[in-house]
């Protein structure tokens, strides 16, 4: 039986044409979660395609060594088609892209702020303060930052406006010293939770 494509759907043959370097991500059943979205946003800095079947994952890019760096930041293998020069997509995105990526970027600093505005003429100047900056495993990441989110909640009642910035900050640096102990996120949470309202000496 012959498979059908929707009008302007990009096919396995041109995808492999035009981005021939990928990365082989095989997905857990109980599936990526939060590890997803810190894939697509780490890749929505550069020109690439996604393609899900059968318990496997491929994301495709135009050059070889955003491949690797996918690959060493988010795990995976690298399975590469054979190059076509005349064939490669361009990996240059339109400034309206660019922009709308560099908003997307600050999303790891503002989960820690709570959201509040930051300087943006220098966002990254001092990100190795980000709590979870440490953590090489998205999964890692996508369950400190449940936890914190889950914890934050529950403490949230109990800081005074003009300290909410700080004290959550002093939080995720809690949940990220605790995230190697924990068993899983409702564990992380409520370690952090019992730390936060009892510093100890």
């Amino acid at each position: 039986m012959a498979v059908t494509r929707r009008k302007g759907e990009i096919t396995d043959k041109h995808r492999d044409r035009s981005h021939p370097f990928q990365v082989r991500i095989v997905v857990p059943l109980s599936g990526l979660h939060g590890a997803a979205g810190i894939m697509y946003r780490w890749a929505a800095w550069f020109d690439h395609v996604t393609t899900t079947g059968r318990g496997i994952m491929h994301w495709c890019f135009t050059r070889p060594e955003v491949a690797d760096a996918f690959a060493m930041d988010c795990g995976g293998q690298r399975i590469d088609k054979p190059i076509n020069p005349y064939g490669l997509a361009l990996d240059q995105p339109s400034g309206n892209e660019l922009e709308r990526r560099a908003r997307a970027s600050l999303y790891a600093i503002e989960i820690v702020t709570g959201g509040k505005p930051i300087d943006r003429t220098r966002p990254f100047k001092e990100a190795w303060k980000i709590p979870f900056s440490t953590f090489s495993d998205p999964a890692d990441v996508a369950r400190a930052q449940a936890a914190l989110d889950a914890a934050w909640a529950e403490v949230k009642s109990s800081v005074a406006d003009d300290d909410i910035e700080r004290e959550r900050t002093r939080l995720a640096y809690i949940v990220a010293s605790y995230a190697a102990v924990a068993i899983d996120e409702d564990d992380l949470a409520r370690r952090a939770v019992e730390r936060f309202r009892h510093p100890g000496p």
